[in-house]
Formats: structure tokens, sequence, C-alpha cells
């Protein structure tokens, strides 16, 4: 399970009521080199519909081996 602390609250982002779209792997490094990098993007959509429409967030992160 993933949890998120934002200000002192318990946020589960894992669960039925979530989807995760838009999931792409991008690998960064020279085809010779012995350190793979690769980056990767997607969308986390809340099922739940507030006032203000439809909660989501776009994330990105760069994961490498030294």
């Amino acid at each position: 399970m993933i949890l998120a602390t934002p200000a002192g609250t318990l946020d589960q982002l894992n669960s039925v009521n979530s989807t995760v779209s838009d999931l792409s792997f991008l690998r960064l490094a020279d085809i010779n080199s012995k350190n793979d990098t690769a980056s990767i993007n997607f969308t986390l959509t809340s099922k739940f519909l507030r006032k203000k429409g439809q909660d989501f967030g776009t994330f990105k992160t760069t994961v490498g081996i030294r």
C-alpha cells in the first residue's frame, strides 16, 4: 500500500477508487552504458467527484542504477 502524509493527513493512493492511466517508461541510458536510467510518467485520477470536478495528478520521476 502506498501512503501519502501531506499536512499530517493519511491518504491511500492505491484503491478501487482511483485509476492509473497514461503510464509510460522511457529508457534514457546510452545503449553502451552500464548505468541504466528510466523516466516513468503516469496520471492518477480519483473516482470521487467533487464540486470542482474530478481530482487528478500527473507524476513524473527518473530512476537509475549507479
